[in-house]
């Protein structure tokens, strides 16, 4: 199975939740609001719930025309990600190569996310958050860098399960 691409929410939690009272807040049926929507009862049960991403297009219709706050689909930036994966590494005295070595994540991948080029998937920020807070503890650093990674991976390990 090919690991999709990770769009980062701040808060997946907050997010589905907004979601659930945005439609709660509009007197409609879900399959009303699915309809309005232009998606079906099943996609937008998923949203509410929160084991599905939504689309930008459905954040945005869901803004439009039910009033959900646009602070709920905050998501970490690349650029973002990238600096507390360089600044990990820098506090850590790893190489990117070493890094590479230890994850199977390939340099040029970590170079890329680290210029916030690059948005990592699932699996790549799973390893690279695991394998930075495992040396952190190793060498008896304190590596808030890293922990915010594997806090970031874990709250969005939600969709990780998603064919």
């Amino acid at each position: 199975m090919k690991s999709r691409r990770l769009a980062l929410w701040r808060s997946p939690r907050l997010m589905s939740s907004e979601v659930s009272r945005a439609l709660a807040s509009s007197g409609m049926s879900r399959e009303e609001a699915a309809s309005k929507l232009g998606v079906s009862v099943s996609y937008l049960n998923r949203v509410a719930a929160g084991t599905k991403q939504p689309s930008e297009e459905l954040e945005r219709a869901l803004v439009a025309a039910f009033g959900a706050d646009p602070r709920a689909f905050a998501r970490w930036e690349p650029a973002e990600v990238g600096s507390m994966v360089r600044v990990a590494r820098a506090e850590l005295g790893i190489t990117a190569k070493y890094l590479s070595e230890l994850t199977g994540v390939s340099r040029r991948e970590i170079c890329h996310i680290e210029k916030g080029r690059l948005t990592p998937t699932r699996a790549s920020l799973s390893r690279l958050s695991s394998a930075l807070v495992a040396i952190a503890d190793e060498k008896g650093l304190v590596c808030e860098s890293s922990r915010d990674l594997a806090a970031i991976e874990r709250a969005n390990r939600i969709y990780g399960r998603q064919a």
